[in-house]
């Protein structure tokens, strides 16, 4: 939709009538290391653990927040058909979208800038992610192509939680889980965002590991449609498309 549509101008009024909380630049946000469970990733010791480049910030945006970003999803994806499959065969059952700043209704572009603040380098960040994953679906295991983004990616996760799984690309029985409760934004950079693929289970009901922070007393995560707004920027380097 071009941002002077009359969806869009609708739902600018629906947004200015929910009286949004202003929002600044700059990010106060601060990562729970109780969401990343390094429980079955024996090699990392302690000491790596803060250094491992992944980190969860709960609560990153209000729950009215949260909602005026699923409505836009909504107006972007409603009339979209889930695919079955994806152009590089990582994602599955899915639908997305892409937006320039210049796309988003005025009032909601304090919060895509945002995470902005938590992702090092300068180069220009590249056009909002919107996935919308169906409940059914899956990501398969993969590094994000360097050749199409930097050095770190961020996703802010709506409607529902999930447990995103970071495995090792060698010792492929060695993983770290992250509890990403809708609302929370994730950070990957470092190891994590180059050494460990990136997964989400394709599994309706997914249990985090036993023993684990957030998955000792057995409850699970109920797995259901899920929507994520993914944040790169662009590879200094890069060729601006995908390896």
């Amino acid at each position: 939709f071009h941002p002077r549509s009359g969806v869009m101008r609708s739902l600018g009024r629906v947004f200015r009538a929910l009286a949004p909380v202003k929002t600044r630049r700059r990010c106060f946000a601060t990562a729970n290391p109780s969401l990343v469970s390094f429980v079955n990733a024996p090699s990392l010791r302690p000491d790596d653990h803060s250094t491992f480049g992944a980190q969860v910030f709960p609560d990153f945006v209000t729950q009215q927040e949260h909602d005026q970003l699923v409505a836009i999803a909504d107006v972007w994806l409603g009339k979209k058909r889930y695919q079955r499959d994806h152009w590089d065969s990582v994602i599955f059952n899915y639908r997305e979208a892409e937006r320039i700043p210049d796309m988003w209704p005025p009032e909601l572009l304090p919060l895509i800038q945002r995470p902005e603040t938590l992702l090092p380098g300068s180069e220009e960040m590249r056009p909002v992610h919107i996935l919308d994953l169906h409940e059914e679906g899956f990501i398969q295991p993969h590094v994000d192509a360097v050749a199409y983004c930097g050095s770190a990616i961020s996703g802010l996760s709506l409607i529902s939680p999930c447990v995103f799984r970071l495995r090792h690309c060698e010792r492929k029985t060695e993983f770290v889980d992250l509890l990403l409760a809708p609302r929370s934004l994730y950070v990957l950079q470092g190891p994590a965002r180059y050494e460990w693929t990136h997964e989400i289970d394709d599994k309706t009901n997914e249990s985090a590991i036993p023993g684990s922070v957030f998955g000792g007393t057995g409850e699970s995560v109920e797995r259901r449609r899920r929507v994520s707004i993914i944040f790169r920027r662009y590879n200094a380097d890069q060729s601006n498309t995908p390896s």
